[in-house]
């Protein structure tokens, strides 16, 4: 944990997944649609090499 620390935030790297239910309520069993909505997820979020962060859609400068 300590190394963590001297790290700082920038250099973490968070893990996610996520899942859907369909229209009648029933949860995705499906392995390549999860995969598929969490690969597009990823790269809707993610920066590419030299991209400036402000500019990113999906991040909101604080203030």
């Amino acid at each position: 944990m300590r190394l963590l620390t001297e790290l700082g935030p920038d250099l973490n790297i968070l893990t996610y997944g996520f899942n859907f239910k369909h229209p009648d309520g029933r949860m995705n069993r499906s392995l390549a649609l999860a995969n598929r909505l969490n690969k597009a997820v990823y790269e809707v979020l993610s920066l590419k090499p030299g991209e400036d962060p402000s500019g990113h859609p999906r991040i909101h400068p604080r203030g």
